[in-house]
């Protein structure tokens, strides 16, 4: 099911929300290190001094440049609607937190507070939050990983393990219970979808002026070396 701005939880795809975003992270830091340590000189360093000054936007255009009117609104809609009819056939949130709270416990030794799902990740966050891995220790996606790595992840892997044993039974019958309310859902704001997935092509397209692109996200922002 899909989800925005948070989670409706009882038919998310399972997916790491600790571990995956960390090591994003941890590769897009250390490419941007790799980059300060290629040796520039005193003219190209002067060159894109001038090059960013030349394309310094308007305070008012960087602040156009974010969350596009509406969305929030929209995505707070979007969460309530579509975790009400999952939880409608899939049984309560309470019940399926209690539940991935006993799985953990009883197969992992995990113990996790809090009433919601959400709750959950903070306490399974602050548990694992000790022994991340130094930043060397961090495998960039597609290589080799790392024992350090490995030790890190390991409670994240044993919480979606059991988070799925209590969503695989409701699983199939919540997400067919979505179709006609996500139908209706974009039936009836199709005009505000359309206009947010237009600001955010403008965005993107502003954004590329001043150096942005998918592909190399920080290069728009100042050089502060």
């Amino acid at each position: 099911m899909a989800s925005v701005g948070g989670h409706s939880v009882a038919t998310q795809a399972l997916h790491s929300t600790i571990a995956d975003p960390l090591r994003e992270g941890a590769a897009r830091q250390l490419a941007m290190e790799e980059d300060e340590s290629e040796p520039v000189s005193a003219e190209q360093r002067e060159q894109e001094k001038a090059c960013r000054q030349g394309l310094e936007p308007d305070p008012r255009v960087i602040d156009e440049i974010g969350w596009p009117p509406g969305l929030d609104e929209l995505s707070a809609e979007w969460n309530e609607v579509t975790s009400s009819a999952a939880f409608a056939v899939a049984g309560s949130e309470e019940d399926y937190v209690r539940c991935v709270q006993e799985q953990s416990a009883e197969k992992f030794g995990i113990e996790l507070s809090g009433p919601t799902f959400v709750d959950m990740i903070g306490s399974l966050q602050d548990q694992m939050s000790p022994a991340t891995p130094p930043l060397g220790e961090i495998p960039r996606p597609g290589t080799k990983t790392t024992a350090a790595w490995e030790a890190f992840k390991l409670p994240e892997d044993q919480f979606l393990r059991a988070a799925w044993t209590c969503q695989e039974p409701v699983y199939a019958m919540a997400a067919s219970a979505l179709v006609p309310v996500v139908d209706a859902f974009n039936a009836e704001h199709a005009e505000e979808i359309a206009e947010l997935a237009a600001h955010w092509t403008k965005v993107r397209e502003e954004a590329a002026i001043y150096g942005w692109s998918p592909e190399d996200p920080y290069a728009m922002l100042p050089d502060n070396g």
